[in-house]
């Protein structure tokens, strides 16, 4: 394992120090560019004395130093704690000190500070992919071995235009996935944290065989840039716009400014469908186009459903007067289906939580 060498607290009166700190690139020989976004560059990179393969995140100073996304993702993912002056200073301390150390959540090993450049790098845990590439890849394979006429492009094409077609992971590999994830999800929840945009691409994957990705998968949950600590009691005001679309709970679409953590498992709900199907449960490219859907295939959203919903917030929408089950839609066996409709009901107070789904992952596929 690689030693823990995070940079010198930041506090007014040793600002200096840190620019006697070492390059990452002195411990670390770069490799290839792993993929970029919003909040960064994530590098492939291997530990010079140990051989250990490491990804190296890299994220631009904003105008007050450390990005408070960056600060967020470092400080909860830390293995060994960072507690430093602007940490403390901009979060809530007492509620990051535990040490998220559970295997199926990503860990950052260091945190190097490039002030010249102005530049933060997080090294955190390698992954060969993450679950969206997975899941697409094996969807393709799959498709490519059933017939030759199409290319792989256009089978997905055609894949969704049936709501009927399953062409989702062995049913061995979904209730292991599921397993992990939510194991991931009740341990970051224990610890009152919420991850706030849960979804296959950042769910990362690595293979038990190397570059085999018929072997058995290892998931890490990743990129807790948005999530968040609850309160207690949970009084705080968060903001709507986090999880993507296709992947987001009812209450966000309606602008609630007061859940909690079980917009996750509604987030987690969609993903095992996904696992199952081939592809996401919900379609549309607005917000009211996937409400439409939700509804449609779960059956209309009533206002008592969402609590607190704010009238500005409202969302006039087509109305879907019959709920079509959801075995239509998903092939399960009447366990997984049962657990998958406590995750994806509306009324966030009656949602499952990650802690009472975690024995219920144990489920079987048609």
């Amino acid at each position: 394992m690689i030693g823990f060498n995070a940079c010198s607290p930041i506090k007014p009166e040793s600002h200096n120090s840190l620019l006697e700190l070492p390059s990452v690139w002195a411990k670390y020989r770069k490799g290839k560019e792993l993929g970029r976004g919003v909040y960064g560059v994530v590098f492939k990179a291997t530990h010079i004395e140990s051989g250990e393969l490491v990804a190296v995140k890299r994220t631009p100073m904003d105008e007050e130093g450390i990005g408070a996304t960056t600060l967020r993702e470092a400080c909860i993912l830390n293995r060994n704690n960072i507690r430093d002056y602007e940490l403390h200073r901009r979060f809530q301390p007492h509620s990051f000190n535990r040490r998220m150390n559970a295997e199926n959540i990503v860990q950052v090993h260091e945190v190097f500070q490039d002030l010249p450049h102005r530049f933060i790098y997080l090294v955190m845990d390698y992954a060969e992919t993450d679950l969206a590439k997975h899941i697409k890849a094996y969807v393709c394979k799959a498709m490519l071995e059933q017939t030759n006429d199409f290319s792989s492009e256009q089978q997905l094409s055609l894949l969704s235009l049936d709501d009927k077609i399953e062409l989702g992971l062995p049913r061995e590999t979904v209730r292991d996935c599921m397993s992990q994830i939510l194991a991931g999800l009740a341990f970051a929840h224990g610890r009152r944290l919420m991850h706030r945009d849960l979804k296959p691409s950042n769910i990362l994957v690595n293979y038990s065989v190397r570059g085999d990705m018929s072997s058995k998968l290892k998931l890490k949950i990743a990129d807790f840039g948005l999530a968040r600590v609850r309160s207690f009691p949970d009084k705080r005001h968060y903001t709507p716009e986090t999880v993507t679309m296709l992947y987001r709970a009812p209450e966000i679409f309606f602008g609630v400014r007061e859940y909690g953590a079980v917009i996750d498992i509604w987030s987690c709900g969609c993903i095992f469908a996904e696992l199952v199907r081939g592809r996401p449960l919900f379609d549309g490219e607005t917000e009211i186009s996937v409400l439409n859907d939700i509804q449609r295939k779960l059956g209309p959203i009533k206002a008592s459903d969402v609590r607190n919903m704010s009238l500005p917030d409202i969302i006039s929408f087509q109305n879907h007067s019959q709920k079509t089950p959801l075995s239509n839609y998903v092939l399960l066996d009447p366990i997984g289906l049962n657990l998958l409709e406590k995750m994806l009901v509306y009324n966030a107070d009656d949602r499952i939580s990650s802690q009472t789904s975690l024995p219920r992952a144990r489920f079987t596929t048609h």
